[in-house]
């Protein structure tokens, strides 16, 4: 398993080189980057532990 930003170089090598490794965003990073999407300051607190509920839930669909 490949675990990396979410970077064109990275995905490119995934494919060529690693062929049907995994691969995995950083949960920092995509956290971070969701945080620019909420609208209101106010609400970005409630969206970060939203966040971190869903990737610390052990069931999928309970994630979902």
């Amino acid at each position: 398993m490949i675990i990396s930003n979410d970077h064109s170089g990275m995905e490119a090598a995934r494919k060529t080189v690693f062929s049907g490794v995994t691969w995995e965003r950083y949960q920092f990073h995509l956290q971070q980057n969701a945080q620019t999407y909420v609208p209101k300051i106010g609400l970005r607190t409630g969206v970060a532990e939203d966040i971190c509920t869903i990737f610390d839930t052990q069931r999928r669909d309970t994630a979902e």
